[in-house]
């Protein structure tokens, strides 16, 4: 016979008032005065099971909910200090609720159909025509420039710095013609841009793509330099390691042996929140078009999300808990779909025209700092566009077509803000998937799956092909 959640579930009065008593004279109160957010929350929850261990009090499964409903059943009976604390809570969770329900508005998180999507990207979102050119401009494997000057400070920088992987080729570097792009997207423009022979999407233009530049403000980058690129490009999330040593393993990016265990939890958490808080206003604006086939890839992998390793709450279905920052307000997001596993964020960062193997179709970049006017510019080779870049820009592009990101009008090395470019990017390695199914079915050990990756393992960017087929 299943007994009932409420026989289950044992709070004597005189006992749990006495738990009361013990609790007001604790600094436990601090976490539950706070704990209308999660980590205050479960270490309010972890506190009492301490406190009740080998006590007649039961508080069943959900342990916080059934303090608090246990303390609204006492409340005349409570200590004053508690109810202090209980009032103080519930003002907070009350003022969260209202500032959430605003946010969800103002960005548009709320449910959508499909049609209804459709149409608002389409009411805002022009589409442009333009045909696949039988030579890629600019120019394949080149950096890009805007202007003789922006060449000029990057010069000593391309030709001579030490190649970090000998297996690249030094670049040549190029200052670009406008007059000979078929395209050009100013900062202040939204676009689809399609093929005009297959009708396919090459890329997505949104401008102003976050409605709240208090969430903007505080999507900060964490960064590392990368190989021959300009300024700082890292992984974060989920990895599969270096083409060295292949492995499934959360991203470490913070070198720093300075920091405590509680800073890198923070600094994860907020890592993994920018990307779910990215992905959950692509999945609330763009039509299925653009996003069927990645949903394809992570469902058919079984992969799991960013969770700022494994503090998120992440169900099998790939729900979780992350929060925003609006000012001096932090605000949660709960049961709500977290990041792809995998993701980069990048500071001053450029590359030549080049092309990359990707799982799924599309890839997609947030512009979510700009403090230069020349420079960072989105070229789509292929087809001879040139995106303008603009803070607080979309952008969604198909990888295996030639792109590039041309030189920022900054110092080389500059390593610290403020920066002349930054922002945050949805992609996804080749190797991921397989990497990660062996690690979670375990059929072999990491170390074997490493050695077998590490032994097929391509690259995937820079082939050699024209990067201009279908």
């Amino acid at each position: 016979m299943v007994r009932s959640r409420q026989s289950l579930t044992k709070a004597p009065r005189g006992p749990f008032l006495a738990l009361c008593a013990r609790l007001e004279k604790t600094p436990t109160l601090f976490s539950l005065r706070r704990s209308e957010t999660r980590a205050y929350r479960d270490q309010f929850a972890a506190l009492l099971a301490r406190h009740t261990k080998g006590s007649p009090i039961d508080l069943g499964r959900e342990p916080f909910a059934e303090f608090v409903k246990q303390c609204k059943k006492y409340d005349a009976n409570l200590p004053k200090r508690l109810r202090a604390a209980l009032s103080y809570r519930t003002k907070k969770a009350n003022s969260q609720r209202r500032t959430h329900a605003r946010l969800v508005s103002k960005l548009g998180l709320g449910p959508a159909s499909e049609a209804a999507k459709l149409a608002a990207f389409q009411n805002v979102v022009p589409t442009i025509h333009l045909r696949c050119l039988k030579k890629a401009d600019p120019d394949l494997f080149k950096w890009v420039c805007e202007s003789p000057e922006t060449k000029g400070v990057w010069e000593a920088w391309v030709n001579d710095k030490p190649l970090s992987d000998k297996r690249h080729s030094r670049r040549e570097m190029m200052v670009e013609d406008p007059g000979q792009l078929a395209y050009i997207v100013a900062a202040d423009q939204n676009a689809i841009i399609r093929d005009s022979n297959t009708g396919e999407i090459i890329c997505v233009v949104i401008c102003d793509f976050c409605a709240d530049i208090e969430v903007v403000a505080w999507l900060g980058t964490d960064k590392l330099q990368q190989k021959e690129d300009t300024g700082k490009l890292v992984l974060v999330g989920y990895s599969a390691g270096s083409r060295s040593h292949p492995c499934f393993d959360w991203t470490r990016n913070i070198l720093s042996k300075k920091h405590t265990a509680e800073f890198l939890r923070s600094h994860d958490m907020a890592v993994s929140s920018s990307l779910a808080l990215f992905w959950n206003m692509m999945r609330a604006r763009l039509p299925s078009e653009l996003l069927a086939d990645l949903d394809k890839y992570l469902e058919s992998n079984q992969l799991c999300r960013m969770d700022a390793n494994h503090t998120m709450g992440a169900t099998n279905d790939g729900q979780g808990e992350y929060y925003i920052q609006k000012g001096a307000k932090v605000v949660g997001f709960a049961h709500e779909q977290l990041a792809p596993p995998a993701a980069v964020m990048g500071a001053n960062y450029a590359r030549s025209i080049h092309w990359e193997h990707q799982p799924h179709c599309f890839a997609y970049s947030w512009t979510t700092g700009r403090n230069t006017s020349e420079g960072g510019s989105f070229y789509i080779a292929t087809h001879g566009i040139k995106i303008e870049q603009s803070a607080n820009t979309f952008i969604a592009w198909q990888p295996r077509l030639a792109h590039g990101t041309s030189m920022l009008a900054c110092e080389p090395g500059q390593t610290v803000p403020p920066f002349a470019q930054e922002g945050l990017s949805i992609v996804s390695s080749m190797r991921l998937a397989a990497t990660w199914k062996r690690y979670h079915e375990g059929l072999i050990s990491a170390e074997q799956a490493a050695k077998e990756y590490a032994d097929s393992l391509e690259d995937g960017i820079e082939d050699g092909q024209d990067g201009t087929s279908a």
